[in-house]
């Protein structure tokens, strides 16, 4: 009696933690500057699960940003392209104009295609003048994390079917 009790409560749990929760798949992914000298910064979005397996998928929103340290930005246009077939494979196309918020801001240009050597990044003050600019960028290994209401969903089955063989 208790065991049953017990499953449907878990139940009933996960699936109001699955109702809450939109499915999406969030990808993390390092900005990488002349051929790994340094990290320019990590960039994260959002996926919804519904667009997978739909080919190429465009993201104009990203749910973090951090670039040289500095996470908070003024977003004039950002565009994220990745593989609805193989989310695994990353981000494939990343463009972005961004500021810093704050009194000695820089803003921050890149282009950067993994199918295509032609990529930039600029780098200018508050006055437009380049600081830094290269052509040799690149993407580090992405990390693909699924919605935690699936990871939800399979502990619980896992869990019932514990419970129904001990019964």
């Amino acid at each position: 009696m208790f065991k049953k009790l017990f499953s449907q409560t878990i139940i009933a749990i996960v699936m109001t933690f699955a109702a809450v929760n939109a499915n999406a798949t969030l990808i993390t992914q390092d900005i990488i500057v002349n051929d790994g000298v340094f990290t320019l910064g990590t960039v994260t979005i959002e996926v919804n699960d519904a667009d997978l397996g739909n080919g190429l998928l465009s993201v104009f929103e990203f749910v973090d940003l951090t670039l040289l340290g500095v996470p908070v930005f003024d977003v004039f246009a950002f565009e994220a392209v990745i593989d609805g077939d193989d989310v695994f494979a990353g981000i494939e196309f990343l463009f972005f104009d961004v500021q810093e918020r704050g009194f000695d801001f820089w803003n921050y240009q890149l282009l950067l295609d993994a199918a295509n050597p032609v990529n930039s990044l600029d780098i200018f003050d508050n006055n437009g003048n380049v600081i830094f600019f290269s052509d040799d960028l690149s993407f580090g290994q992405p990390t693909v994390v699924p919605e935690p209401a699936a990871i939800a969903l399979i502990l619980m089955g896992l869990i019932s079917l514990r419970l129904r063989r001990k019964a």
